[in-house]
């Protein structure tokens, strides 16, 4: 039969003959070749030599394939059955030829090859526990745990029942059922087989007693002198490790990352040169090192990790891909995009090829993928993913796992951005549900959701609660890190932002300056948290009208961020707006545009495609111009928002009413009452489907249709919807007393215009006490209401209260606002008139 799907490849090798070591052979046997020819010669290879491939290219339809003969194979070779009988020495070469093909990713040849070995023991002298280790090891490595624990277990049985006992086997078993629990997220359970197989070597060491030992540098010496050509300090070096992984999971880095480090001190020690365990330990480190934002350095130790796997390791092996997801994390935590997401399908595609039936790395990879479409403004995309990865967890997790919680919570946080706050608490509930029945001594991990919890509550206006949650969230941290961690700012910084929200900036700054001094003490190499705080002290301090202080701050978070952060574009962006904003406040229009445009056009450079970022950019630069009363220019840019946040947000949001409301204020400004009225209606249609209960934000705009309705002239609906602010006002928003004066005001006016004098009289009084409260050296705010009062009091007749308010309104007037002769003439024109018309009867 003719193969029709053969292709013709010509292989040209090169090798220096001088520098292959003497096991590798090479033969030039053409002279015995039945082939033979004068044009063709052959040569023979041995199983020692390595070939390294150069290049693949496509020449005139033959596939030229070039490689370089080494005799690195032979060293490889030699390497790995030295360090595995320096671990084990009773491995026979069938035993390590099958592990041999575990470690290289040949899982079901290598299971197929120690499953005969086991069948045929009557025939070999094989050491059948090692055999069920080693198949315990492959199923580890398919994600078959339950199937491994079983071949542990037996091997466990086994050696025991063995006299005598191999100290050495019987510890190497009971760290890998350690490990075996720690895969399945049983962290407690992971811990004290660790210290089981220690104390198997006499070593009755806790994880933090080992810490404890490991800061001494004599005893480390100690632990490692006598023992060096054995397994154990390999063993005692890899628990050290399961301990650093636990720490990381608990969140107690700095543990972890000592931990990591001196099990990479020892590994180094032992092995002399580069070794798959040294990788491991690299790969460790730069997880932990990613978690406190040292993403440097983690890259760093994720690509020393990566130079090691590519020189043992096949293109395409499991350890290569889960460190292309781990740098892959680290690109994405600097900002960046593209480069992430080849890492991250790059790895996928490896995974997919080793885990055909899936495997809880590809969910990894699934999730980091998620992570760079959230970037880019895809939120229905990172839900998909993400549930893509929560289904394949759920496979092979119990149903409490971290990384399930880990994959809710994420879930809940793009549920909050979407507006859709009641789905995003109750996956939000779902993980602390979990964290504090599987979880329960893990504060750390239970805090972060408490916190998460805290900002849905927040955006739903219910301050009191969200502030109970961190509040809680605060105190778990202070007693899970007694002496202070960089942690403890992200609670301090939740207080500060619900207090803002409250209009309490004076307690605020407070709790954001100790937020910016806990990072600045505990974790001074994350400048960009740093710089995010700085510019929250900014905000507040733009609030407090401190516009100078607040400028240097945000230009210091900048000069920050440019310097050591410069990847992180969105943060930038965000920087440049904030400067824009202060710079209205203070009427530098074309300055505050320069920066509003930068920070478009970097939002645009790292997100073309309408990120729901450039919304809010659009936004700040129509306000702009509608400060300037260049209202149609205003429309302009809010249209163009607004386009944007009805094409991202698949339910209403905030965003989306938010910019509703100033497409009014500006329709508004230009006298379009009616059309103005409008927009303010699907402002709020949107805020009650968002909170049907009320909040700040519902009542300004109930106000906002009030004043259009007022200026329409039909008064009755404007009264219902100023009354129905004040009602709101006076339930959720009581710090903010000066709102609940306006509304006074508006009612009284609305009364006053219906010709209820004596009514609007009351409504302003009330009005006056509370701005008299809150300023009571006088301001224009006050002077208004005290006209106003004057007005009414004249259509009642009661003319000599009508002069005294008056009389009051341009005193205050004169101290408050000298400048404004307009409002004191014409309060002084009044108060002639009514002596002149009207003096004998005061």
């Amino acid at each position: 039969m003719t193969q029709t799907n053969l292709v013709s490849v010509l292989l040209e090798i090169h090798g220096d003959l001088q520098h292959l070591s003497n096991g590798v052979i090479v033969a030039d046997c053409s002279h015995s070749s039945e082939f033979s020819c004068d044009e063709q010669q052959e040569i023979l290879f041995n199983s020692n030599v390595t070939f390294r491939l150069d290049s693949v290219k496509m020449e005139e339809e033959i596939w030229l394939i070039k490689m370089n003969a080494s005799n690195e194979g032979q060293s490889i070779k030699e390497k790995y059955i030295k360090d595995s009988h320096r671990q084990r020495e009773d491995l026979s070469i069938e035993l390590l030829f099958g592990r041999l093909m575990c470690d290289m990713g040949l899982w079901n040849q290598s299971q197929h090859f120690l499953e005969n070995l086991l069948n045929n023991s009557n025939n070999n002298k094989e050491d059948l526990s090692m055999v069920e280790c080693s198949l315990g090891e492959v199923l580890q490595w398919k994600g078959e745990w339950n199937e491994a624990r079983k071949y542990y277990d037996r091997a466990y049985d086994r050696i025991m029942k063995d006299t005598p006992t191999s100290i050495k086997n019987l510890a190497f078993i009971i760290f890998n059922i350690g490990e075996i629990l720690h895969l399945e997220g049983k962290y407690e359970e992971a811990c004290d087989y660790y210290e089981r197989a220690l104390a198997m070597f006499g070593k009755e060491l806790t994880a933090r007693r080992m810490l404890k030992m490991c800061r001494n540098i004599q005893e480390i010496g100690q632990l490692q002198k006598g023992e060096r050509d054995t397994g154990d300090i390999a063993l005692i070096a890899a628990s050290l490790r399961g301990f650093g992984k636990i720490f990381d999971r608990q969140e107690q880095y700095d543990e972890a990352l000592y931990s990591h480090e001196q099990a990479l001190t020892m590994f180094e020690k032992y092995y002399e040169s580069s070794h798959i365990d040294i990788a491991v330990s690299y790969y460790y480190i730069s997880q932990v090192l990613r978690h406190q934002g040292e993403y440097e350095k983690a890259l760093d130790f994720s690509q020393r990790a990566l130079s090691i796997y590519t020189k043992y390791y096949p293109n395409g092996h499991a350890y290569i891909a889960s460190i292309l997801n781990s740098i892959g994390h680290i690109l994405y935590c600097q900002g960046k995009h593209d480069e992430p997401l080849k890492m991250f399908e790059q790895a996928l595609a490896m995974l997919q090829k080793y885990y055909a039936f899936g495997h809880v790395e590809i969910a990894f990879g699934l999730a980091g993928i998620a992570n760079v479409q959230y970037q880019r403004g895809k939120y229905d995309r990172f839900l998909a993913f993400n549930e893509q990865a929560l289904e394949i967890l759920r496979k092979f997790y119990f149903p409490g796992h971290d990384e399930i919680i880990c994959i809710l919570n994420n879930i809940g946080y793009i549920k909050n951005e979407l507006g859709k706050y009641d789905e995003a608490l109750d996956f939000y509930r779902r993980a602390l549900d979990m964290q504090e029945k599987f979880y329960p001594s893990y504060h750390a991990n239970i805090a972060d959701t408490l916190n998460a919890m805290c900002n849905v509550l927040r955006c739903q206006s219910k301050y009191d609660e969200a502030l109970c949650y961190c509040q809680r969230a605060l105190t778990m941290q202070e007693s899970y890190y007694p002496s202070g961690h960089a942690s403890i700012a992200l609670s301090l910084n939740n207080i500060a932002i619900i207090l803002i929200d409250q209009g309490k900036y004076d307690e605020a700054i407070g709790f954001q300056q100790r937020a910016l001094a806990t990072v600045e003490k505990y974790n001074p190499s994350n400048h960009s948290s740093i710089a995010i705080y700085m510019k929250n002290i900014g905000f507040i301090l733009n609030k407090q009208e401190k516009y100078d202080e607040a400028l240097d701050f945000h230009r210091c978070a900048l000069k920050i961020e440019e310097k050591y952060c410069p990847w992180h574009e969105r943060e930038i962006a965000k920087t440049l707006s904030f400067i824009g904003v202060i710079l209205v406040a203070q009427h530098k229009y074309d300055e505050a545009l320069e920066f509003y445009h930068r920070a478009l056009e970097m939002q645009k450079k790292f997100c073309p495609d309408g990120h729901i970022e450039t919304s809010h950019t659009y936004n700040l630069i129509g306000n702009n111009l509608y400060d300037q009363k260049k209202y149609i220019g205003a429309i302009e840019l809010y249209e163009k928002a607004l386009a944007i946040q009805e094409k991202h947000y698949e339910c209403p949001h905030i965003d989306t009413a938010q910019t509703l409301n100033r497409i009014g204020n500006a329709l508004y400004s230009q006298e379009k009452y009616a059309e103005a009225t409008e927009f303010y209606k699907r402002s709020l249609a949107i805020r009650e489907k968002l909170n049907p209960f009320g909040d700040a934000g519902i009542a300004t705009v109930l106000c906002n249709i009030g004043k259009a309705l007022y200026e329409e002239k039909k008064d009755d609906e404007a009264l219902e919807f100023h009354r129905r602010a004040l009602i709101v006002r006076e339930k959720f928003d009581t710090s903010n007393l000066i709102d609940i004066a306006d509304s006074l005001n508006f009612i009284g006016n609305v009364l006053y215009r219906q010709k209820r004098y004596s009514e609007a009289t009351e409504f302003y009084k009330q009005s006056l006490a509370i701005r008299e409260k809150l300023h009571p050296y006088g301001n224009t705010g006050i002077a208004t209401v005290l006209s106003n009062i004057g007005g009414a009091l004249r259509e009642q007749r009661k003319y000599d209260e009508a002069v005294d308010f008056l009389q009051q309104a341009v005193v205050v007037l004169k101290n408050s606002s000298p400048t404004d002769q307009r409002a004191i003439a014409s309060d002084l024109k009044n108060i002639d008139f009514f002596l002149v018309h009207y003096g004998n009867k005061t």
